[in-house]
């Protein structure tokens, strides 16, 4: 008899262990996008040699204010802190969902005290008769996973998991790009700053100049006032950059999780912010897929497929299988005594019969859940491709930008000096030809600082769409 029980138990656990791989559902595929095609419009067809690094993209600018910056952001702003939550939560809902396909188990231990009344055969008296009993066991329960319902539910979550976690690092980039970008605009208006401040000083010299050649009755009055007039035009500059520093100084300090006003000053533009690297040739498409928003959408969709199988799984029937095993006895002092024991082996199925259709609408919606979680992913990288063609499209016009800015503030600063000497010599030179001219310098050093740190911010950019920045060998 014992022989007989063994082996259908054995029977039993066979025909699990092969039907367990009987899993149904759609196998994951990747879906179609922009990105299969070749590589970038804007990016030369030659083939580089290249090595891509996804991590720690901003060490690339050489900075070592940038890269402090980023490491105390990424230690202390509340965002990220935030972020890390929500994946601690991914992580105990993968717990919770791998736990199911374990086997549960249970203990319990009881005492029973019961009064029963029973006629008395002899007597005919009614009488009470009172029992106690002891009770001390484990039960063990499994739910054999035959059309991998609760696999396909285990991996739907590991895919959460890593696209929370994906989702933390594309935030971890957001954050770093919002830091480096305040580090610039900060950067810029030091340059800018430093600019108003020279200009105003030298000006200073030339209104003294003006002010002693028109005591000696050598310039009109005009002249006097317009000297005065364009000096204190660039004295109300500098509050205003000042205050412009101030409030980016404290945009600063809230995304590295200070209070504001922490942050020591830094250098200007021109000795802050060193020049950058030519972006190289022949960049594939591929370099996307190291982009974690990217990673997460994908994520998505894998966690939607396996949704489809779950839902469809839960079609099919459930075995299950229910042992219990204990020691039973009306005496505590007996109780464990083997001869007592108690067990029982339950071995059943249960499936769906009649749902009113609710299971096959939640397969249709699961997979409509599926193609839309797809078609966001495509949208996605074809959003991606496009800031990558933004990028690059600037990176080649602000550089050619640059050159003229460079050209034009040279020729305005030799005009000026030009100007300056000939109406200050006396050599009828025209003092409105020198304020404009003066004017147009200024605006043309502002400009070099504009497009130097508009390069910068591009540059971040590019990384940024990338998902990482990339080493050459010269």
């Amino acid at each position: 008899m014992k022989y007989k029980i063994r082996k259908s138990c054995l029977l039993v656990l066979l025909a699990i262990l092969t039907l367990s791989g009987c899993n149904v559902g759609p196998k994951y595929e990747r879906p179609e996008t922009a990105a299969d095609e070749k590589g970038f419009v804007n990016a030369e067809e030659k083939q580089a040699e290249l090595e891509y690094e996804a991590v720690s993209w901003w060490v690339s600018f050489g900075d070592e204010t940038t890269n402090a910056l980023v490491e105390k952001a990424l230690e202390n702003n509340k965002d990220l802190q935030s972020a890390a939550l929500t994946v601690l939560q991914s992580e105990a809902l993968l717990k919770s969902s791998s736990g199911r396909r374990l086997p549960g188990v249970d203990y319990n231990g009881k005492v029973t005290r019961s009064r029963s009344v029973t006629d008395n055969v002899i007597t005919g008296d009614r009488q009470g008769i009172y029992s106690t009993n002891y009770d001390l066991g484990i039960s063990v329960s499994y739910v054999a996973d035959i059309f991998g319902k609760l696999k396909r539910g285990e991996k739907a979550a590991i895919a959460e998991l890593w696209s929370s976690q994906a989702t933390k690092e594309a935030l971890e980039h957001a954050i770093i790009a919002q830091v480096i970008k305040a580090r610039i605009q900060i950067s810029q208006l030091h340059g800018l700053l430093a600019i108003a401040q020279d200009t105003t000083k030298s000006w200073k010299k030339s209104l003294d100049t003006i002010e002693k050649r028109y005591e000696r009755g050598l310039l009109q009055p005009e002249d006097l006032h317009l000297a005065r007039e364009n000096y204190a035009a660039n004295q109300s500059n500098i509050p205003e950059l000042q205050q412009q520093l101030a409030l980016a100084y404290n945009s600063l300090d809230v995304l590295l999780g200070q209070k504001p006003g922490s942050t020591e000053q830094f250098g200007g533009l021109e000795r802050a912010l060193p020049n950058l690297e030519k972006v190289p040739v022949g960049m594939p498409a591929t370099l996307l897929d190291r982009r974690p928003d990217l990673r997460a959408a994908e994520f998505r969709v894998m966690a939607a497929n396996e949704k489809v199988g779950a839902s469809i799984a839960a079609l099919y029937p459930d075995l299950t299988f229910t042992a219990s095993g204990g020691l039973r006895d009306d005496k505590l002092s007996d109780l464990l005594d083997w001869e007592n024991r108690v067990y029982s082996l339950i071995a059943g199925i249960t499936g769906p019969l009649f749902k009113g259709g609710a299971l096959k609408a939640d397969v249709k919606l699961k997979k409509a859940q599926m193609e839309q979680a797809s078609v966001q992913y495509a949208g996605t990288v074809l959003k991606a491709l496009r800031e990558v063609e933004d990028a690059l499209v600037k990176e080649n016009k602000l550089q050619e930008t640059l050159s003229f800015s460079e050209t034009r503030i040279d020729e305005a600063n030799k005009a000026e000096q030009l100007a300056t000497d000939r109406y200050l010599n006396g050599a009828n030179g025209s003092f409105l030809k020198v304020l404009e001219i003066q004017r147009r310098r200024q605006a043309a050093q502002n400009q070099l600082v504009q497009i130097r740190s508009n390069i910068w911010s591009n540059r971040v950019d590019l990384y940024l769409a990338l998902g990482g920045s990339w080493n050459t060998d010269k």
